[in-house]
């Protein structure tokens, strides 16, 4: 059996042109990526409407929490820039 034509709970993703776990793959999106794709592509295949809004929903809150962690890490770890690089003495013409 193959795993991509088999779907538990619901025919919201096989009904797709690619599943988007397959995109998702392809792609090498992270973990945060992948789960914001998932909401966002099956809000109108899910059944009512309010499903719909509530997937938004937690796409929203996926790339909330994401973005707020890369910030977060982005003060953890200061950029390097290129001039940081250079080894004093090495680069000086004489």
């Amino acid at each position: 059996m193959d795993a991509k034509f088999e779907q538990i709970g619901g025919e919201h993703y096989r009904t797709m042109a690619i599943q988007p776990l397959e995109f998702c793959l392809a792609n090498n999106l992270n973990a945060s990526q992948t789960h914001a794709v998932g909401y966002i592509v099956r809000v109108d295949n899910k059944g009512s409407e309010l499903d719909g809004d509530q997937d938004i929903r937690k796409a929203i809150h996926i790339l909330q929490f994401w973005l707020e962690w890369r910030i977060k890490e982005r003060k953890k770890t200061p950029p390097v820039y290129p001039d940081e690089l250079m080894v004093s003495g090495l680069d000086d013409e004489d």
